[in-house]
This record gives structure tokens, sequence and C-alpha cells, in this order.
């Protein structure tokens, strides 16, 4: 399915209504939540609102909906009426840094700053400044980088925190039972967690496609999870990296993409409890 003019008007009025933050202003955002120091070179920009709201937390849990964007999550927003009543409570948007993939913009939430000053590039490069990991490890409090194997979760956010959250097999409901086994046993004071299925079905479907209804559902279900399980504990920034844009094949078919400049790709929701 491609969005359909009068849906893409009404998503447009939404977001028209909304503040807009730079993705960098995340990782400034934590560590005011939390009260420590900003990640040196980070953005002095932060979410007022939601600092004013979670401020301060003892402890942080960042979820993030990988290609959740805003357009997709409104277009669906009934298939998840968990994070729907969230957004619909609390929330702005996020612009995220381009381009519009996961590697990048994932760095960019856990130091504050682009591309061109982060150097992360794919999952396997270096951080060429500091993270929120490296000021929490400073300050004696524990991190925690989670994801499937082989994705960014994994190979980029579990690598620099000081626990490795990794799911055993590649499914985000093991990565949820991974999670909430490892908040218990390692006791983190902040977390990142990536999980995998809205960029995997929305490549597939394409990011509107009546086949998702259930997935997205899914989705839904592990957040609330996530957040009835351990919310007496931490607080939470459940937002995504990017949004996606359909794409039409040589031979028909309908996909998702993204990594441009367009807005379903750039533009994605931030909500916190």
């Amino acid at each position: 399915m491609i969005l359909e003019v009068d849906k893409l008007i009404e998503i447009n009025e939404y977001i028209d209504s909304k503040k807009i933050y730079p993705m960098e202003s995340v990782a400034t955002t934590s560590a005011e939540i939390l009260e420590i120091q900003k990640p040196e070179k980070s953005t002095e920009i932060y979410v007022e609102e939601a600092v004013k709201s979670l401020k301060p937390s003892e402890k942080l849990g960042i979820i993030s909906l990988d290609a959740l964007g805003i357009y997709q999550w409104f277009f669906h927003r009934e298939s998840m009426p968990f994070l729907t009543s969230l957004i619909e409570k609390n929330s702005v948007i996020l612009k995220a840094v381009m381009p519009t993939i996961t590697p990048v913009n994932h760095a960019t939430m856990i130091s504050g700053v682009p591309l061109n000053i982060h150097g992360i590039k794919t999952y396997d490069d270096n951080f060429k400044c500091e993270t929120i990991f490296d000021v929490l490890r400073r300050n004696k409090m524990k991190s925690m980088g989670c994801g499937r194997p082989d994705w960014t979760g994994h190979r980029l956010l579990a690598r620099y925190a000081d626990i490795k959250c990794i799911s055993p097999i590649s499914s985000d409901d093991s990565l949820l039972e991974t999670l909430l086994k490892k908040c218990k046993s390692e006791n983190p004071v902040f977390f990142i967690v990536q999980f995998g299925d809205p960029d995997e079905y929305f490549h597939k479907y394409g990011p509107y496609s009546s086949n998702l209804s259930q997935i997205l559902s899914n989705v839904d279900t592990r957040l609330r999870k996530v957040i009835e399980t351990l919310r007496k504990e931490f607080s939470f920034l459940i937002l995504a990296d990017h949004g996606q844009h359909t794409i039409i094949t040589k031979d028909g078919t309908i996909r998702g993409k993204h990594g441009k400049d367009y807005k379903e790709d750039i533009l994605v929701p931030l909500t916190w409890i």
C-alpha cells in the first residue's frame, strides 16, 4: 500500500501541531534526567517536556523501535494502542540525522552529535567522541546495550556498554526475555535496546501494508511488558531511529526503504513514561 493523499494530509497536520527536536537531544535529555554530565561535544539542547516529567530518575531505559517513524506510527496507530496512549499523553517529534540509517542514528542517540563528529557509519566503526556510556562509567554507574545478534544493538551498543545484552536467537521475543533477565541480574542504571521487527517487516511488505497489523500489535505487547515489568525502577524514553518510505521494485512488489532525507525517513516520535 502507498500512502494516500488524504492520509498524508492528516499526518502532516498532526506533525505541524508538534514540537520538533534534533536526534542529538536524546543524549543530553538522558543525562539531564539522570543528573549526570552530558557527553563532551554533545548538543546543549534537551527535550524540556521529558526532563520536566522524568527528572530526577535513578534509572533510565531507552527503547528504540527500529524504523517506527511518525508517519508509520500514525498510519498504524490503532494496531498499537499502548504506544498510542503514551504518545497521546506525552510526545514530541525527533528529527533523525543524515543518513537516516540505523547505526548512524543510534550513535547520535548516545553521543549527542551527528555523523561527522561521532564517526559511526556502520555498526563496526569506532566512536571518535565521548558517549553517555563513558559518562556513566566515569560516575561508576553501569550501562547496558541490548540487541539481536548482528544488529546494531549488539555490534555497536553492546560493544560500548558495560553490560552486553544479546538475545540467543534473532527475534524480538528472545530479546525481550533477555532484556528482562539482564535487568534483574545485572542491575544497570541505564540501558538502550533496539527492537527490530518494525524495520524488518516494513522492508519486507512496505511501511503501510495491511499485512502488518499483527506484527505491530506484537511490538506493542512487548513494549507494554517491558514497561510494566521494569517501571518500578526505571523511567523510559521510547523512540525510533528513523522511519521508512515505500518503494516499488521492478517486478511491481511494494517494499520499504530508508536512508533519504524524506520526511517519512527523518521524523520519528518520542514519548516517555
